[in-house]
């Protein structure tokens, strides 16, 4: 988790913002974090950023126009458009982007462990 202060120091720059990014995994909605994250005009590929956000909330202000926003995390990317106009004020505008179940360096469990029932006190097959 992050600290009081660390919270207080988000809702200063969300309030500084247009637009707010979550990254989350899996059905619980993880929190997730490394994620490379591309900003890009959609009427000027030249205007626009890469980064890799290293927490699972991006704060942008954006110029007014037209962005494409792709997030990716392992293999998976998640892409959504958004339009930001000059006139827009108030509350940031929030984006997520859900990617898959996290995996582990964990072997599988074969099918009689996922089920729960193994050879162990079973007698004879």
């Amino acid at each position: 988790g992050i600290g009081q202060e660390e919270r207080q120091a988000l809702k200063s720059l969300e309030s500084k913002a247009n637009t707010v990014v979550l990254f989350v995994a899996g059905s619980r909605g993880t929190l997730v974090a490394d994620i490379a994250l591309r900003v890009v005009s959609a009427n000027d590929a030249t205007l626009g950023l890469e980064i890799s956000a290293d927490g699972p909330l991006c704060v942008l202000k954006l110029p007014a126009g037209q962005w494409k926003i792709e997030a990716r995390h392992g293999q998976t990317t998640r892409a959504q458009d958004l339009v930001v106009k000059a006139q827009d004020s108030g509350a940031p505008r929030r984006i997520q982007f859900a990617f898959p179940e996290e995996s582990t360096d964990s072997p599988r469990a074969s099918p009689g462990e996922a089920s729960g029932v193994s050879d162990w006190g079973r007698v004879g097959r």
